[in-house]
Formats: structure tokens, sequence, C-alpha cells
């Protein structure tokens, strides 16, 4: 019988490279299961952690991050390329706000299963990526509780909960701490494993040698 290990995903809802290492991931649990018993759980990162409760027009998000709207559509062709690759959604002409996302942090870590915190991760993503919904709006993010499982006064509660802030900051000091500067990150037991979205095979491989190395 395997021992049941934990992979901790550091990422942001609105981190496209995470929306497609979430895929990826994906695959590569159903090549290594059930030898490898995992137990996944997700963390967080704020990409733009300054960004106004209100969030920010993409477009000027865009110019002023990347200096302009043709640098930043030539990075973005990239992600696009690779989420084609993977056969994966991706509307970013949908995506009309760039918004902050603690709230949509303290929903995730809320959630109190694993089943249900990857539910809702997925649900963010795919309001997020593919709908274009602003999942910094609290009627939103309510929305996108319910149909993930959460009772609609449970998450009106989560999102005022001043204590969920505290353990948001705590996570990301903590992730700081183990040098991780980008998203999405993977963690094997507590071990760094690596960032970026690597392909379905590295995830795979990286997991297996961890699991090897009884990390």
């Amino acid at each position: 019988m395997s021992r049941e290990a934990t992979l901790t995903v550091v990422s942001d809802p609105i981190c496209p490279w995470c929306y497609i290492g979430k895929a990826r991931l994906g695959v590569a649990l159903k090549e290594i299961e059930p030898e490898i018993s995992l137990r996944v759980e997700w963390n967080p990162f704020e990409l733009n952690p300054s960004l106004p409760k209100i969030g920010m027009d993409r477009a000027d998000y865009l110019r002023i991050k990347f200096g302009s709207t043709s640098s930043a559509k030539k990075i973005y062709r990239q992600i696009l390329i690779n989420a084609e690759a993977d056969e994966l959604e991706l509307n970013l002409e949908a995506i009309k706000k760039v918004p902050n996302t603690r709230d949509a942090h303290k929903l995730i870590l809320s959630a109190n299963s694993p089943k249900l915190q990857n539910l809702i991760v997925s649900k963010l993503f795919e309001a997020y990526f593919i709908l274009g919904v602003d999942i910094g709006e609290a009627n939103n993010l309510l929305d996108i509780a319910a149909k993930s499982g959460f009772q609609r006064s449970e998450a009106e509660n989560i999102l005022v909960d001043p204590e969920l802030n505290s353990r948001v900051e705590a996570l990301e000091e903590q992730a700081s701490n183990l040098g991780i500067m980008g998203v999405p990150a993977f963690l094997y037991n507590g071990h760094y494993l690596f960032s970026g979205a690597q392909s379905a095979e590295t995830i795979r491989l990286s997991i297996i040698k961890a699991h090897k190395r009884h990390l």
C-alpha cells in the first residue's frame, strides 16, 4: 500500500501558466496514481498584491506591466501556443479586468477537503480564463463558491474574515522564504521541486523521483 504524500501547488487564479500547469498536473496524476497516493493542496501567491481592491482595466494593466500592448501580445502569444497544444480553452479576449485575488485565495484556503479545494480552483480558472469573469468582485466569487459546494452564507463570512488575510500572508511569506518568485511552484511534502508550467512528463518524473527519495 502506497503512503500518502502531499503535493502543494503554489499558484494564483489569474496566472495563465498556473492554469496550464493545473491541466498538465492532472495528466501527470492520472499516470502515477494509485502507485503514488497524493493529497494535492493549493497555496496562495498573489501576482499583484498591491492591486486595488476593485482591480484594474486589463488593457491599462498590460501596458503598464509590459511597456506596450504589442509587447504584451508577444508574451501572451507563447501562452496561447502552449494552451492550444494542450487543447486547453483560453479566451483572453473575454478578460476585461485584472482582479485583486486576495478574496479568491481566502475561498481556496477555506475548502474543507482537497476535492473541494481542487474544484474551486478549477471553477476560478474557468471563470477567469474562459468566461472573463471578474473574480475579484464579491458577488461573482459568491456565485463561484456556491457552484463549488460552499453554502452562500458560509462564503460570505469567508470573504470578510480578517484571520484568513493573515493566513494568506503567512503562506505567501513561507513561499518567499523557500525562494519561490514565480508560479506555479510545486512542493512535495514541503520540499521544493520546481517552478513553472513544466510538461506533464516532467511533473510526473519529478513526483516519482521525490517519492523514491522518501522526501
